[in-house]
């Protein structure tokens, strides 16, 4: 009995010290930001070179920000851009001598992540910086590719049965190995701790180190769902019972300058069908601003076809216009 006592014994210390040493791993790479009131958000170093990536909603601000580092230095850093459709803001450390000496995390692939599989989140949220703090926990669901509130595509959906504390979006989900599976973030799963995919975050760095923003295709309009009536479907030959109404057309926009009105109904988009407003971001996924895209309206009782050439969204634009307020969106969640 004594010998069974001593060998569980043994497993669980053995299984205590390999989560430890995980959490050692990406130690050096986990930062404290000082970006917002009262309290710190924790960050990556994600790249060499002092690249640090975050949550985009925990940095409120565009310059004086200071970043916290493992061994206690604190050091200037500046927001090199940010992307709030996928919830990240990447920034750089100014002084180049330490942003030389700094550890980036190992990152791994999501791909082959499992529900059940043991995670941790670790972030630092003291401005001071200093020791991490790490939550432990499992996968809790995985999905295909979604989209959040503001209409854009995330790879994958991973979602956790872990605490996400305060201060710690931002900060890194690590699998057993110690490497980086993503970015934590408390901002769209209503009580859900989700987690940016590493193939989502190299994306967003890649574009936002290039140019400092996240180019998207933009049409200016507004609009509500509205049913068809059966009549006008069947005179038509239509088979979509519903369409999107324009209720605002933006002045000098790319929709009004390619004869779009108020009261027009958006029927598809390059034989896309829209039926609500996150069917319209699905139709321009993938595009650029001028790309041309053809758009099926319904005015007057009657088919009309129009070709918009895609304008570039403003950095600040909220989105929630074009994209409808319906919250994160999962494909294929098993």
């Amino acid at each position: 009995m004594e010998t069974k006592n001593t060998e569980s014994g043994n497993k669980l210390s053995d299984f205590s010290a390999q989560i430890t040493e995980a959490v050692e791993n990406v130690a050096q790479s986990i930062v404290a930001i000082d970006a917002r009131p009262r309290v710190a958000t924790s960050g990556i170093v994600w790249r060499e070179g002092g690249v640090i990536v975050s949550t985009n909603h925990t940095i409120h601000r565009d310059d004086n920000i200071t970043v916290a580092l493992e061994d206690g230095r604190t050091t200037a850093a500046t927001l090199v851009g940010r992307d709030a459709g996928c919830d990240l803001a990447v920034l750089k450390i100014d002084d180049e001598a330490i942003a030389k000496s700094l550890k980036s995390a190992e990152i791994a692939e999501t791909s082959k992540i499992k529900v059940g599989n043991l995670v941790l989140a670790v972030g630092c949220t003291s401005a001071e910086g200093g020791a991490v703090a790490a939550s432990f926990g499992v996968v809790n669901r995985i999905g295909g590719a979604w989209r959040t509130w503001r209409g854009d595509e995330i790879e994958r959906f991973i979602a956790l049965d872990l605490a996400i504390r305060l201060g710690f979006s931002g900060g890194a989900l690590i699998n057993a190995d110690g490497k980086v599976l993503g970015v934590n973030t408390s901002a769209y799963g209503r009580g859900l701790a989700l987690t940016i995919p590493s193939e989502t975050v190299n994306r967003v760095v890649d574009v936002l180190l290039t140019k400092g923003t996240i180019p998207r295709p933009y049409l200016g309009i507004g609009t509500q769902a509205v049913p068809i009536s059966e009549n006008l479907r069947q005179r038509l030959n239509l088979e979509q019972s519903s369409g999107l109404m324009m209720l605002t057309v933006e002045a000098d926009g790319a929709a009004e300058k390619a004869g779009v009105l108020i009261g027009d109904v958006l029927l598809a988009i390059d034989d896309k069908t829209t039926l609500d407003p996150e069917d319209v971001q699905a139709a321009l996924w993938g595009k650029e601003a001028g790309d041309a895209v053809k758009a099926k309206l319904l005015r007057g009782g009657e088919l009309k076809e129009v070709e918009i050439t895609l304008g570039e969204r403003p950095a600040q634009e909220s989105g929630t216009r074009e994209r409808g307020r319906s919250g994160w969106r999962r494909r294929g969640c098993r």
